[in-house]
C-alpha cells in the first residue's frame, strides 16, 4: 500500500508565493495586533489570498467543463485555505501575546482609583458647604496601579503610577450647591480626553 502525502496548499504554484503570502499575514497580525477600528489591510490580504486559492485550484482542475469541475475548484480552495491558515497558526503561536493594554487605559486605572476619595469628598462639602477641610485624614489606597497618593485638607487628590510613570491630579470646586472636579496630569499625551 502506497502512502500519500497531503499536497501542500497552493501546490500548482512556486512555493514562494505561499512563502509570501504567510510573511504578509503574519506581519499583518502580528504588528498590527492592537490596532482598533476598520482593518482594511486585513479585508485586502484575505481577498488576495482567496482570490489566489481560486487562481490556483482553477490551475489544477484546469477548463471547467461540468459541474463536477467547479465543485473540485471549491472543494480545493477549502482545502488550501484550511492548510494555510492552520500553518498560520502555528507559525503565530510561539510568537507570544502582545500587550495591547495602551498606556491610555492604564491611566483610567489610576483615575478610577480615586472614585471613592471623591465620593467623600463630595459628601463633605456638600454637609458643609464648602470645601474647607473636606479632604481632612482621607489617604488614598495604594493598590493595583497607584504607587503613591495624597489628598489635601482641601480636597485635592493627587495619584501616581509607574507603568507608564504618570500623575492625575483632581481639583475640587464649590459653587451654587454644586461639586464639580477638574482633573489634569502628566504626561498629557498619556491622560484619556476627560483629563487633558
Amino acid at each position: 500500500m502506497k502512502l500519500r502525502y497531503p499536497r501542500r496548499p497552493f501546490a500548482e504554484v512556486h512555493w514562494t508565493l505561499l512563502a509570501i503570502l504567510i510573511l504578509l499575514w503574519v506581519f499583518c497580525l502580528y504588528t498590527r495586533i492592537c490596532v482598533s477600528g476598520t482593518r482594511y489591510p486585513e479585508v485586502i490580504l484575505g481577498t488576495v489570498t482567496s482570490c489566489v486559492a481560486i487562481w490556483v485550484n482553477h490551475l489544477r482542475v484546469g477548463s471547467i467543463q461540468s459541474v463536477y469541475n467547479v465543485i473540485n475548484i471549491f472543494s480545493g480552495v477549502l482545502y488550501d485555505l484550511l492548510v494555510f491558515f492552520v500553518v498560520l497558526v502555528f507559525l503565530l503561536y510561539p510568537m507570544g501575546t502582545v500587550d495591547c493594554y495602551t498606556p491610555k487605559a492604564k491611566v483610567s486605572e489610576l483615575i478610577r482609583a480615586t472614585s471613592q476619595a471623591q465620593e467623600e469628598i463630595n459628601k463633605r462639602i456638600s454637609q458643609h458647604q464648602s470645601i474647607t477641610a473636606a479632604g481632612a485624614g482621607l489617604q488614598i489606597e495604594l493598590s493595583g496601579r497607584v504607587k503613591e497618593g495624597f489628598i489635601s485638607n482641601d480636597g485635592v487628590i493627587v495619584v501616581a503610577g509607574e507603568d507608564p510613570p504618570a500623575v492625575v491630579i483632581f481639583q475640587p470646586t464649590f459653587a451654587s450647591g454644586v461639586v464639580t472636579w477638574k482633573c489634569s496630569g502628566l504626561p498629557k499625551k498619556h491622560m484619556p480626553s476627560s483629563c487633558q
